[in-house]
């Protein structure tokens, strides 16, 4: 299943047949693989999913006890409980870490500049891995997804004609309010309705980076043509799908894919490392047509996904505005 999605390699130079190739994946799916290379060392992710592993092994009790969790107005960090977030009316059965950019010790004594700015949650003392080695390993690792996003961008761009700078002017603080999100998929029952790994969704950012974890089975799967397709794992590589606010920057010229996250038959939890790389606060977006984004509809509503989206032609809104209250809805 591999060859649907196009793949690029970070340390080399993007040739006309690659970026056809990727503006392809990009017009069809939404999704393809980027390599990182130098800029993401794979010793660092595979360092992240054995930290996720102890820090998930432990009682959730404890993580709820041990870690401060903060959600308001859109901005959230910390431990997220089992099943305390939804994109759909399901419960979807995870537990979470978030996380965001690390500000210093004198920036935290000033005031934020707005929602979605603030300092992180980190463990007031061990919740299964060291707190000062979870703080630097989780910095390094955001850090790193900043730098592979921006020059995603630029691939973007590029592929679809554009300078490669075209993007850099909506990018702008982007790094101040992007999430890292770490997951921990518990086994459920196909049977029951009502749960799920990850409810259909889009995402509502620029766009988003999947870390590929130990085990070949992914769980992701795409929406295309009235079936969900898989999207498997390429080992060293990233999963990327664009979001909502990329597609609507380019008048839907790229798709921002309905996807979901589901689990095995045989009952093996999941762990995901996912990066929601997003535009500035204060970057403008236009809607001038019905959209299918998510980014538009009521997710707490049982239908969400099903009915028409509202007409939100001529909208103008900045988009951490916009943000700030959609991470309302989800939170259950």
């Amino acid at each position: 299943m591999a060859e649907r999605f196009a793949e690029v390699k970070l340390n080399e130079s993007a040739g006309r047949e690659t970026l056809s190739a990727l503006r392809t994946a990009l017009e069809t799916y939404g999704f393809f693989y980027v390599d990182p290379g130098s800029m993401f060392p794979r010793q660092l992710q595979l360092a992240l999913l054995e930290m996720m592993r102890a820090f998930f092994s432990t009682e959730r009790s404890a993580k709820q006890a041990r870690i401060a969790s903060v959600v308001r107005n859109g901005f959230t960090r910390g431990y997220i409980g089992f099943g305390a977030e939804s994109g759909s009316w399901r419960t979807e059965v995870k537990e979470a870490f978030s996380y965001g950019f690390e500000w210093s010790d004198e920036d935290r004594r000033q005031p934020c500049e707005h929602k979605l700015q603030g300092p992180n949650c980190w463990p007031q003392e061990s919740v299964g891995v060291d707190v000062r080695a979870m703080r630097v390993l989780c910095t390094e690792v955001y850090d790193c997804c900043i730098r592979t996003a921006q020059q995603v961008a630029k691939l973007v761009a590029e592929c679809v004609g554009l300078p490669r700078e075209h993007f850099d002017e909506h990018l702008v603080g982007g790094e101040l309010i992007s999430l890292m999100r770490l997951f921990h998929y518990v086994a459920y029952s196909d049977a029951d309705e009502a749960l799920i790994g990850s409810s259909p969704h889009t995402d509502w950012g620029f766009l988003t980076l999947i870390l590929p974890s130990e085990t070949d089975y992914s769980g992701l799967e795409v929406y295309f043509e009235n079936e969900w397709i898989p999207v498997p794992q390429k080992p060293g590589s990233l999963i990327v799908n664009c979001g909502d606010f990329l597609s609507l920057s380019l008048n839907g010229a790229v798709q921002s894919p309905l996807h979901r996250v589901v689990l095995p038959e045989h009952g093996q939890d999941r762990y995901s490392a996912v990066f929601f790389f997003y535009p500035g606060y204060d970057a403008q977006f236009t809607a001038s047509r019905k959209q299918g984004y998510s980014l538009f509809e009521d997710q707490r509503a049982v239908d969400a996904r099903e009915a028409d989206s509202r007409d939100i032609s001529g909208h103008h809104e900045s988009f951490g505005q916009f943000i700030a209250r959609k991470w309302t809805q989800v939170g259950r």
